[in-house]
């Protein structure tokens, strides 16, 4: 009978044994399992990393401080598409302004509409001439002031920037956009910037917006003198008719400090300027 007993003791702790040890060989297994990395597996912060320097790389947005010609300043993959020469600093030096703009073909965007848009971004350089006729870069906004052709923000705005928009004028520089909108709104802006070069950097000295309604003709002109701090508005005008157009002009006084520089402008800027200080 003790026999017996012994046996089936023998025989349940057999089977107690077989189950604690699969239980521990499958624990342990999984905790092996849980210290080894599959390597099938994207690891996605250093592909990411590779993957922002390989597009700096291709696509560079240093731009050199001297240079013989303007086309040294044109990093890789970009191009000038706009140009103007003059005397910025009143040395009797023929200077330089120009646009360049990316050429990554990723940034040429197609719509659900199949509109295709042109989002590379731009940026504006200004070379001053030297005695011994190299090039130095004295200003460069690449914060988007200059806009993109095209924004998947505002796909009905057309390229703010037309021909002859950039120019130099008694030794200042003169940018001009127009905001016209495809879809969506009647009016068009002309917004045009007046920048001297003072206090060792291009100062915003002037800037005049004209708008006006493309159905009615109704024109308001807003401009300000940030040297003589005078701010004048007319509204009342109208491009359409004499009848229409009667003009009333306000002029208001007030100091804008410090001036906006060049290097720091960014889109739309005039919104900032001419309407969050006169609200």
């Amino acid at each position: 009978m003790q026999f017996i007993i012994f046996r089936k003791a023998l025989f349940l702790f057999s089977i107690l044994s077989f189950f604690l040890l699969g239980s521990s060989c499958d624990f342990l297994s999984k905790k092996k399992d849980a210290n080894v990395i599959d390597t099938n597996e994207p690891v996605t912060s250093t592909t990411d990393e590779e993957s922002i320097t390989s597009v700096t790389e291709e696509y560079p947005t240093d731009f050199p401080e001297q240079g013989n010609k303007m086309e040294d300043f044109v990093p890789k993959h970009w191009s000038a598409i706009m140009k103007v020469d003059g005397d910025l600093n009143k040395d009797n030096l023929t200077d330089i302004a120009f646009i360049v703009e990316q050429e990554n073909p990723e940034n040429i965007i197609v719509t659900e509409y199949n509109d295709t848009l042109n989002t590379n971004p731009r940026a504006l350089l200004v070379l001053f001439k030297q005695e011994n006729g190299t090039y130095k870069l004295v200003a460069k906004n690449d914060k988007g002031f200059i806009e993109p052709p095209r924004t998947e923000e505002d796909p009905s705005l057309l390229d703010p920037l037309g021909e002859g928009d950039i120019n130099i004028k008694n030794n200042t520089l003169r940018l001009k956009f127009q905001y016209f909108y495809s879809a969506g709104s009647w009016s068009i802006t002309n917004v045009e910037y007046v920048f001297r070069y003072q206090n060792s950097h291009f100062e915003l000295i002037g800037v005049e917006t004209n708008s006006f309604h493309r159905a009615t003709g109704e024109e308001t002109i807003v401009s300000f003198n940030l040297s003589t701090n005078k701010l004048e508005i007319t509204t009342g005008g109208n491009v359409f008719g004499e009848n229409e157009d009667n003009p009333k002009k306000i002029t208001k006084t007030f100091m804008y400090n410090p001036k906006p520089i060049l290097d720091n402008m960014e889109a739309n800027a005039y919104l900032k300027i001419l309407y969050d200080k006169n609200e």
